[in-house]
This record gives C-alpha cells, sequence and structure tokens, in this order.
C-alpha cells in the first residue's frame, strides 16, 4: 500500500515530538530522583568515570592491566548494589533511570525490517482519518451535535 508522503512526513514529526517528550519525562523523573536520592547521582557518576579509568588500565605500559580492571569490575558492582538498593529503599523501580528506546520494536526509527512500525503507524493512521474527514465535508455534524430527540422512542416491529 503506497503512503502518501506528506501525512508519512507529519506523522513522523509526531513520532519525533513524541519521542521527545518522553526524554523530557525521563530528565524530570532522573532530575527527581538525584534531588532525593543525591549519592544514586554520586555512583551513576562514578560508574560513567569507569569507562576512563578502564581505558587508562589498558594503555599502561609495562603492566598487565587485568588486575586493575578486575578492581575496577568489582567496585562497579558493589556501586551497582548499593544503587538498586538504594533506590528500592526509595521505593523507585529499578528501571526509572535507564535510557532506551521510546518503541522497542523498532528502536525509534518508525519502520522495522522495511515494515512501518506500529509506533509510526498509529500516527499515520489518525492523520489519514482526519485528512478523509475532511474530504468528506460533513460540516458541523459530529457526535457533539447529535440530538437524540429527533428520533421517535418507538421501537420498530
Amino acid at each position: 500500500m503506497p503512503y502518501d508522503g506528506k501525512l508519512l512526513r507529519q506523522a513522523q514529526n509526531l513520532l519525533a515530538d513524541e519521542r521527545a517528550a518522553e526524554a523530557a519525562r525521563r530528565d524530570a523523573r532522573r532530575r527527581e530522583i538525584y534531588r532525593r536520592l543525591p549519592r544514586v547521582a554520586e555512583i551513576d557518576g562514578e560508574l560513567r568515570n569507569t569507562v576512563q579509568e578502564i581505558i587508562a588500565a589498558a594503555f599502561d605500559r609495562g603492566t598487565d592491566p587485568g588486575p586493575a580492571i578486575a578492581v575496577l569490575r568489582e567496585r562497579n558492582l558493589g556501586a551497582q548494589s548499593e544503587r538498586a538498593a538504594l533506590l528500592e529503599a526509595a521505593g523507585v523501580k529499578p528501571d526509572a533511570l535507564e535510557e532506551g528506546p521510546f518503541c522497542r520494536r523498532c528502536n525509534d526509527a518508525g519502520f522495522r525490517g522495511g515494515v512501518m512500525c506500529e509506533c509510526l503507524k498509529k500516527h499515520y493512521a489518525r492523520l489519514q482519518i482526519a485528512a478523509l474527514s475532511n474530504l468528506l465535508g460533513l460540516g458541523d455534524q459530529s457526535f457533539d451535535s447529535f440530538d437524540i430527540e429527533y428520533y421517535d422512542e418507538r421501537v420498530w416491529p
């Protein structure tokens, strides 16, 4: 089935807006959790810095990076456990701070395997219905203007 390019672009824009709104909600949720649990913010910072420490250990000339990386690994696992315990104690879901795609089926691409994903399809369908409704020229006819009093109360035999 061919898609209308104009409607498809509008649907993609709506999907992008939806993703941006979700990212804003996720950032607000993160700020609130960090405000309530500053230690979680510290742990997240430490975990982000681990990558730099691993690279430094790997490039340390003349030494085997294995022991240093093992120490970093153990420290990270301990920090992750502490983080999980803090979140659980505060009644926060463990994945509340995790980032991921808005749509897990298509990873926010709108298409998967050359086929339009459901996340984009729902926006396209709504836009298509609105465009078709405009073509029908219903004017002021809608359920808002529907008047039941127009119809007889008697049931047909």
